[in-house]
């Protein structure tokens, strides 16, 4: 039995849809292989297992001072919690005192003929015993205030209190946002980063470091950390998560991290992309060897 003319159209529409998603897979296969095979495209390092684990157990060394003092800081938040709790009590404790002495003064003005001298006793006793408990009170609470305004002061989340955190966090620039936005700030002098490059699915996030480590004033050497590198940094840091990590170049405490990369690590050159160097106060454009010239401004 012949096939209906509608059915013929409809498959012939199948086949040409079929030919035509195939035809545009096999295009878009062609421009990635296009893309990944260009010499315009930055290859990242390529550093072994050792080096990474390495260079990563290091940088954690070197961080740690900031999370000590973070947590330090969130031990003080903890106790001034606690504090404000109890202030919280002790008012009630005073309210509840103040009644009782309001009580036992109407007593001591009630005509004392008519109480005997045990009962006289016991009342000037029970009046000295809550003012004692008063000023107790009342000595606490200064106290535990006094300890609630240090604690309030601490900004900067127990760096400043810790010179070796405070140091260690001045000689960083951390996250990309910042990263970006250093990298293209001429009085910044950036030396190294080290991104997380296997723990970040979207690589449209770092993709643009390598073009400005390439235009920054100082030759950078762009470190690809290995999956498992975010985790252990964030927590040395104290932060929930990091992607990518700056090392400033004035940061004698990373001198000896930053030897270590440059062992097998080399400054970003991009030989396709002109830079300008400011040399003698006249701007050239520089190929790829000088653009790699350390003394460049």
């Amino acid at each position: 039995m012949p096939p209906k003319p509608g059915n013929q159209r409809h498959e012939g529409k199948i086949t040409a849809g079929k030919g035509l998603k195939k035809e545009m897979d096999s295009a878009t296969r062609t421009k990635q292989k296009t893309i990944l095979s260009s010499p315009f495209v930055y290859r990242w390092a390529s550093i072994s297992q050792t080096e990474a684990e390495t260079t990563l157990s290091h940088l954690e060394q070197l961080l740690a001072p900031i999370s000590v003092a973070k947590r330090a800081a969130a031990a003080k938040r903890t106790a001034a919690n606690e504090v404000a709790r109890d202030l919280r009590i002790q008012k009630t404790q005073e309210s509840e005192i103040a009644a009782a002495k309001s009580e036992l003064e109407s007593l001591k003005n009630v005509d004392k003929s008519l109480l005997s001298i045990d009962a006289k006793l016991r009342l000037d006793a029970d009046l000295k015993r809550v003012e004692l408990k008063r000023k107790r009170l009342e000595s606490s609470v200064a106290s535990k205030k006094r300890r609630l305004d240090l604690d309030e002061e601490d900004e900067e989340e127990g760096v400043k209190e810790h010179p070796l955190a405070r140091e260690t966090k001045d000689s960083l620039v951390i996250g990309i946002n910042s990263l970006t936005k250093e990298l293209q700030n001429p009085t910044t002098k950036i030396r190294a980063i080290f991104v997380c490059k296997s723990d970040v699915p979207v690589p449209h996030l770092y993709a643009h470091l390598p073009t400005l480590c390439h235009l920054h004033s100082i030759p950078v050497l762009l470190v690809p950390l290995h999956i498992g590198a975010e985790s252990r940094i964030a927590q040395a840091l104290g932060v929930k998560s990091v992607i990518a990590l700056g090392i400033k170049q004035d940061s004698p405490l990373f001198d000896s991290l930053f030897e270590h990369v440059r062992g097998f690590i080399q400054p970003v050159n991009l030989p396709w992309l002109p830079k300008e160097a400011k040399k003698g106060g006249n701007q050239k454009d520089g190929d790829g060897d000088e653009s790699m010239d350390g003394n460049d401004a």
